[in-house]
């Protein structure tokens, strides 16, 4: 009986922290805030048991290309960065896991003297052939709502 138990336990447990498969490559990319034309590529890797997401956009517009990498072992990780819009350099420490088959970024930054400038969330998943990316918080005082949702290249738009 205990065997069951532990069994039915570890299936629940394992269910419940499941990193969706987002492996592929995606374009037709919409959001909310603005127009965008380019195209996200996924390669998720298992490394040592912990799914690992490299995360390419490439910007049609300006040949530009960016790439993340989410270990989602729930371990805090730092990177520099500079913000586009604002030019400031910002030191970032976010840590992602998944919960339910969404991959979860939790992120705060520090501008100089360590001051906290902004913290957000971030959840990556996938409904049927869609990539979606839900991105909310604040950053140096303005609330960040956003939404980006790409089709996964060979499939058609789903019809709402």
């Amino acid at each position: 009986m205990k065997s069951i138990i532990f069994l039915v336990l570890s299936l629940f447990a394992a269910n419940v922290f499941a990193c969706p498969y987002l492996d592929g490559r995606y374009d037709r990319c919409y959001s909310e805030l603005k127009n965008m034309r380019g195209e996200y590529i996924i390669n998720q890797v298992d490394e040592n048991g912990v799914n690992v997401f490299n995360v390419q956009f490439i910007d049609d517009e300006t040949d530009e290309s960016r790439t993340d990498v989410i270990r989602a072992n729930g371990k805090i990780e730092k990177r520099k960065e500079r913000v586009p819009k604002i030019g400031i350099k910002v030191n970032i420490e976010s840590k992602a896991y998944c919960k339910d088959n969404i991959v979860y970024t939790d992120s705060e930054a520090f501008a100089l003297f360590g001051t906290k400038v902004g913290e957000f969330q971030t959840r990556l998943f996938k409904v049927n052939n869609q990539l979606q990316m839900l991105v909310d918080g604040q950053y140096v005082g303005r609330k960040i709502n956003k939404i980006i949702k790409c089709q996964l290249v060979g499939t058609e738009i789903e019809k709402p």
